[in-house]
């Protein structure tokens, strides 16, 4: 399969890629996901703690 530049829907460079966003702007995406999936469940152990449930594990 013949693969052509186009440009990143993130970045905007031109690189060869498949589909609309480049590798480096995926891996930049789903780390920043991971981080806020993160965050998300220590502020919810912090209020699970406050309510006084024993959080699960």
């Amino acid at each position: 399969m013949t693969e052509r530049k186009q440009r990143c829907m993130v970045c905007a460079k031109e690189k060869t890629f498949e589909g609309s966003i480049c590798e480096e702007c995926k891996a930049m995406i789903r780390s920043e996901a991971t981080e806020k999936g993160k965050k998300i469940r220590q502020e919810a152990e912090k209020e699970i703690r406050r309510e006084g449930i024993p959080p699960k594990k």
